[in-house]
């Protein structure tokens, strides 16, 4: 932990020369750059975080995300006692652009800290006077992906009493994972605005059943249309922090599903549901920033089976119980 102490250090102290741009945020091109400040922080002491869990002997899969879980909460929260720049620009908030998601906690890592090192790299950014030699293209906010970590935090399903067994681990080949896009927009005057998405996803999860030899690896693949409401509280103009609540849902319609069982395969995109997910979320938005943390959690209304389904000539007709709940954790830079 030593080595994660120091480097926390030296990003704070990066991210305060950053800080000194903020006082020239009249102008729309530092605003723009100022406003990846606090990422570079929170990406840079991630990637330590990531480094230090992947680079310890020993470590079990479950110690090393709790460890990753606890430390990007830290780095959360160093972002937001650090990006209180003396910046002046409070306006309406447009967020746009690709959003992709893992639910592995060193490929987000990763991705976050190769998408700040090409901005940094593009900018020419002077870590000694803390100062940039060019601007990110306008076009930017359009193509740059925004990186997401999300977990799944509640796993059940019951089949005719049955109690399945679900596998925990790393998720190390990405077979979970979203790519969409997404748009959003927070009034400065009303406090009301929205966000809508539009993604890909496939979901995987691996589960034995009483009898099962082996765990079954179920694959679905989805198309996720999202839409949120999101209310602010607080003054937008005059606050330093304002609170924020999502609630929306998403759609989860099924493209294709495979299971993977005793050796066989089955592809029958028939056999699960299609259905509806309810979404709430809590966070903030730095008005001067215009950096938002969003916490959210998404919860399934539907069955993951369709009972109605037919395998083999025989129609399933089983009975089941099941809770499907995941958490995920959001970070955003509004133009």
């Amino acid at each position: 932990m030593g080595y994660l102490y120091s480097y926390i250090g030296v990003g704070l102290s990066a991210l305060a020369r950053f800080g000194k741009l903020g006082q020239c945020e009249g102008l729309r091109i530092v605003e723009r750059v100022t406003g990846l400040a606090p990422r570079f922080l929170y990406i840079y002491t991630l990637f330590i975080i990531l480094t230090a869990n992947l680079g310890v002997v020993g470590i079990t899969t479950s110690d090393m995300k709790k460890n990753m879980m606890k430390l990007a909460v830290i780095a959360s929260l160093l972002t937001v006692f650090t990006t209180e720049a003396n910046a002046q620009v409070q306006r309406s908030e447009w967020t746009v652009g690709p959003i992709i998601t893992t639910t592995n906690p060193a490929y987000s890592g990763a991705a976050m800290v190769a998408e700040s090192a090409i901005a940094a790299i593009y900018c020419g950014v002077d870590m000694e006077e803390g100062t940039i030699k060019r601007d990110l293209p306008a076009s930017a906010k359009f193509w740059m992906p925004m990186f997401t970590y999300k977990w799944h935090a509640i796993k059940s399903m019951k089949i005719d009493d049955d109690k399945a067994k679900f596998r925990h681990k790393m998720d190390w080949s990405l077979k979970n994972y979203s790519v969409g896009y997404r748009l959003g927009y927070m009034s400065r005057t009303v406090p009301l605005g929205f966000e809508i998405q539009a993604n890909y996803e496939q979901e995987n999860m691996a589960y034995k059943m009483t009898g099962d030899e082996d765990y079954r690896d179920a694959t679905k693949t989805m198309f996720v249309p999202t839409a949120l409401l999101k209310v602010r509280f607080g003054s937008y103009t005059t606050g330093a922090f304002c609170p924020t609540l999502e609630l929306g849902g998403s759609y989860d319609y099924a493209l294709s599903y495979k299971e993977k069982t005793d050796g066989e395969t089955i592809k029958n995109k028939d056999l699960v549901n299609s259905g509806f997910s309810g979404i709430v979320g809590i966070g903030f938005t730095i008005p001067s920033t215009h950096w938002h943390w969003n916490l959210r959690y998404s919860h399934q209304f539907y069955k993951y089976y369709n009972k109605d389904a037919v395998l083999d000539g025989e129609k399933l007709n089983f009975n089941e119980k099941s809770t499907f709940g995941t958490f995920m954790l959001v970070s955003s830079y509004a133009f």
